[in-house]
């Protein structure tokens, strides 16, 4: 997985009309590709799994017919076990996490005491 980091700058001037609505607003916006070798990356992972599990099935004992679809199945079932305890491990998480930004929240206040005081 490849991380990518870019840093903007950018100036505004707080005009008369920012001050007498008493709020300055800051949006970012990004756009860009996703890389999508990890969903073909998965994919084949996932098929080489399955051909795995149908080949030691057979070796197992098990007819073709069987194994043709008894192979899929537990992969399945594997993959959405760990899918299921993910999900689960990502809400533990996010029960604990505070979604305030509390330093904007902060910067915020700042900015509309600062601009209070530069009206009296």
């Amino acid at each position: 997985m490849c991380a990518r980091t870019i840093t903007c700058t950018a100036t505004y001037t707080v005009t008369q009309a920012d001050i007498d609505a008493g709020t300055v607003t800051n949006i970012a916006d990004y756009g860009g590709v996703a890389n999508t070798m990890p969903v073909f990356a998965a994919f084949f992972v996932l098929f080489g799994l399955t051909a795995l599990m149908y080949v030691g099935l057979v070796a197992a004992g098990l007819q073709h017919i069987h194994a043709g679809w008894l192979s899929p199945l537990i992969v399945g079932v594997v993959v959405g076990l760990v899918g299921y305890s993910l999900i689960q491990k990502a809400i533990s998480t996010l029960k604990h996490e505070s979604l305030v930004p509390e330093r904007t929240a902060q910067s915020l206040q700042e900015d509309k005491q600062w601009m209070q005081a530069k009206i009296r």
